[in-house]
């Protein structure tokens, strides 16, 4: 069965940002205490980490919608990422009528 969307997930992106963060910290902390070979080899690996970014969409989103004879109105949404296991459900149904 085919998802209803793919989207990039929310979870990566921000495991992304915090691991870019730590190796700028990094990368400030090492300016004067490591050699300049070093020191550019830690700067590319920095930007090609910022370059390359969360680029797949890995976050399958299902969902549907409906209305049943009692004017019961329902909505279910379910997310999981293949990549890191994160998980989101929703599930909710009120009287329309």
């Amino acid at each position: 069965m085919s998802a209803d969307r793919w989207s990039k997930c929310p979870k990566c992106i921000r495991l992304h940002n915090e691991d870019v963060e730590a190796d700028s910290i990094a990368l400030v902390a090492a300016y004067g205490t490591v050699d300049a070979d070093e020191f550019l080899r830690m700067k590319a690996a920095l930007d090609n980490k910022i370059g390359n970014g969360i680029s797949r969409d890995m976050l399958r989103e299902d969902y549907e919608l409906w209305m049943d004879d009692n004017g019961v109105f329902s909505v279910n949404y379910k997310a999981i990422c293949g990549t890191c296991g994160f998980k989101y459900e929703y599930d909710k149904s009120e009287k329309a009528l």
